[in-house]
């Protein structure tokens, strides 16, 4: 089962009023050495895939003439109730019904091969606030697609490695994907988005990552929580995340499992350090202080060998190096030559580039080696984005192996033990792209698309959402992917002959009707049912 059947099974048991279709773009993975952006020895083979989610929910013209009623991305759970609905693969919808964008969700998987650890990372999640007729229940879209989605990476049987992270930083913003989607009202034609203030989605968060757990199959003690929201003691957070009966949450960081760390063979050798316990994530405050941390001369005005406004030198890849064995370059006259024939300076030049990188990194690694995480997070807590504004929260969800790598003697070197990896992880080349993942431009094109769109008044939203339908459907079925994008839910009224004989028969039943028969499937006749009941014991005769 794959991640995108994960999702459709679980919003089949919303009973969705309307049919649903579910898009789930995922990149090819590729080779990145920016995780650990600070360290100068980058986990080997580390790749990164990007991934996009969107939600539609196919509206008849007569509900766009009802009075509306407001969709928000957390959904009263109240109307998630389990529906036996069927899941229809087929990618067609009838063209009288409007697709219509409701949610979307923005992650990046990284896997780490040799240190047998993947991480999740959630940098979006967004809602278009298109008001529905109020005729139609609301369910929570939001919550059960994304603890949906988590629980295949949490999963044990769908896992890609034996321990997982999953990472994100809770932030309350007016939109994230669907621009113009937050407007104030007076500029929307009275289409009303709800925002959650920061605590209250802190709270949603953590109920999220809660029930994924459970999606997954996970108990407490299978898992670690932690999480840290800046100004607040623990028991203050503990009251912002509300009661908790179940999971117990950790609340400043410390006893993060570290894939660096705890999968070495002798962890007790390894030193933490931020450069080394810390990933670096786009749009996450920990970097952006991070890279400033290890800037030399930062805040003094000097000259300094890496700017704040961009990441540090990456370091060149041995896949890029294998496709320069075999490529050409044009000379001085303009004729292409052999790039085994370059001229020694070039040589020189390529290797002054990597020297300097490595440098850069082993001097940022330096730096942060130097200051503990109490203080990183404490500081942290006073800087602007944190600080200013609605709450914020960091999200920590780890997965505890169950079988550890075996223990090596003191003496022995710090040496990761490679694992048993799938062939799209092999040491020297890219990984290969296996069905329905979409190159990185094809990728980047859709979400720009998704991008520039304006969602800020009902009808906008109609507009913009039939535009990222046709463009998705258009772009993955000419690369021959649409199959593997692409699921429908049907809705709760859609019900199959046996649906609607086991409903009449339901109905009959409630209204007294004692003449219980069951159908001979093989003559086609009526038998009567043998029932059950209490024997009464006979009176005796008077005498």
């Amino acid at each position: 089962m794959s991640a995108l059947d994960t999702v459709v099974k679980a919003l089949n048991t919303l009973c969705p009023p309307r049919p649903l279709t579910v898009h789930l773009l995922q990149s090819e993975p590729r080779r990145t050495n920016t995780l650990y952006t600070h360290l100068a020895a980058h986990p080997k083979g580390t790749t990164i895939q990007d991934v996009l989610l969107v939600l539609y929910i196919h509206l008849e013209p007569a509900d766009l003439s009802s009075s509306p009623s407001p969709i928000t991305a957390a959904d009263d759970d109240a109307a998630s109730q389990s529906c036996a609905t069927k899941s229809g693969v087929e990618h067609t919808t009838t063209s009288s019904t409007n697709p219509i964008a409701l949610i979307s969700i923005q992650a990046q998987i990284f896997i780490l091969p040799r240190e047998a650890h993947t991480m999740v990372y959630i940098s979006k999640a967004d809602s278009t606030g298109y008001t529905l007729p109020s005729s139609l229940p609301s369910r929570p879209y939001a919550r059960t697609i994304i603890s949906s989605f988590l629980s295949y990476y949490l999963c044990p049987q769908s896992r890609p490695t034996p321990t997982v992270q999953v990472h994100l930083f809770a932030r309350s913003q007016r939109q994230y994907l669907f621009p113009d989607s937050g407007l104030d009202p007076e500029e929307t034609e009275g289409k009303i988005k709800k925002i959650l203030s920061g605590g209250a989605l802190c709270r949603w968060w953590s109920d999220v990552l809660e029930r994924s757990i459970k999606l997954a199959g996970l108990g407490p003690s299978e898992v670690d929580l932690e999480c840290f929201l800046p100004g607040l003691s623990k028991g203050e957070t503990l009251n912002t995340l509300g009661r908790r009966t179940e999971f117990t949450w950790s609340t400043d960081l410390k006893n993060v499992p570290h894939p660096l760390h705890n999968q070495a063979p002798n962890p007790s050798s390894v030193i933490p350090t931020l450069a080394s316990t810390i990933p670096t994530f786009d749009d996450d405050p920990r970097t952006r202080f991070l890279l400033e941390l290890s800037t030399p001369g930062a805040g003094t005005g000097s000259s300094s060998l890496l700017s704040s406004n961009s990441a540090l030198p990456s370091l060149p890849s041995a896949s890029a190096s294998s496709i320069t064995s075999s490529s050409t370059t044009p000379n001085a006259s303009g004729q292409p030559k052999n790039a085994m024939d370059k001229d020694e300076g070039e040589d020189n030049d390529d290797e002054e580039v990597s020297n300097k990188a490595l440098a850069a990194r082993t001097i940022a690694s330096a730096r942060l080696s130097t200051i503990p995480q109490d203080e990183f997070y404490e500081r942290l807590a006073f800087r602007q984005e944190c600080s200013l504004g609605s709450q914020v929260g960091f999200f920590i969800l780890s997965t505890l192996s169950s079988s550890p790598l075996p223990s090596t003697s003191a003496s022995a070197t710090l040496v990761f033990t490679p694992i048993s990896v799938p062939t799209t992880m092999e040491s020297h080349t890219q990984p290969k792209r296996r069905p329905g993942e979409l190159p990185k431009n094809l990728f980047i094109r859709l979400l720009s698309m998704l991008l520039n769109q304006s969602f800020s008044s009902n009808p906008l939203v109609i507009s913009s959402s039939k535009i990222i339908w046709d463009s998705i459907r258009g772009l993955t079925g000419e690369w021959g992917a649409l199959e593997y994008v692409e699921r429908s839910i049907e809705s709760s009224s859609s019900l199959t002959t046996d649906d609607e004989t086991n409903s009449k028969r339901k109905r009959s039943d409630a209204d007294g009707d004692s003449a219980l028969v069951g159908r001979d499937v093989s003559k086609g006749t009526l038998q009567p049912v043998t029932v059950l009941q209490v024997r009464k014991k006979k009176k005796k005769a008077d005498s």
